[in-house]
């Protein structure tokens, strides 16, 4: 029985995976890495379940947007702390996230 949930952490292969009534500790099929698509957290994923609190992960939904650095998908919102003592320096790194979040 197949789910869709959310990867809310991904660490050393495995990949959290919230579906709502559960969280699962999944790791990716080798068709979604042989794909060339690697699952970062905030991927919407469906999942099928195998055995107390495990699964894997079939497949990845198409996303909205991605940030490498951290690496993330599907950004509703993004809060960046500028530094005072660089300021000019800050509003050109915020320039440049909000630029990479747009394309």
């Amino acid at each position: 029985m197949s789910m869709e949930g959310r990867i809310i952490k991904a660490l050393s292969g495995f990949y959290y995976v919230d579906t709502g009534t559960a969280v699962l500790a999944c790791r990716a099929r080798g068709k979604v890495r042989h794909q060339g698509v690697s699952p970062l957290v905030g991927d919407l994923a469906a999942v099928t379940p195998t055995q107390d609190g495990e699964g894997m992960v079939d497949a990845i939904s198409p996303r909205r947007n991605a940030f490498s650095r951290p690496a993330v998908a599907n950004i509703d919102q993004l809060v960046a702390l500028p530094n005072e003592l660089d300021l000019e320096q800050s509003k050109k790194l915020v320039h440049e996230f909000a630029q990479s979040l747009a394309d």
